[in-house]
């Protein structure tokens, strides 16, 4: 997402504004991970939330986040 948008996301603020630029591009609906730090969805423009990150112990990242993503994608198809 960086790479496409031009911008770094690094801190709390560019995350929320990174969010509202795309949504304000046409992308319907958008997640933005920040690893330990948790995660912000967008569905709409004033329409999202944020899921702070749990102070789990996390022996393998191996594809947690591509599964985040995907039950997001899943809970939203689905109802």
């Amino acid at each position: 997402g960086e790479g496409i948008w031009g911008m770094r996301i690094e801190k709390e603020g560019e995350f929320l504004r990174a969010g509202e630029m795309m949504i304000d591009k046409g992308v319907e609906k958008v997640v933005i991970r920040g690893g330990d730090k948790g995660l912000m969805y967008f569905r709409r423009k004033g329409e999202g939330g944020v899921v702070i990150g749990g102070g789990m112990c996390v022996m393998d990242v191996s594809g947690g986040g591509d599964w985040v993503v995907a039950g997001i994608m899943y809970g939203d198809v689905n109802g």
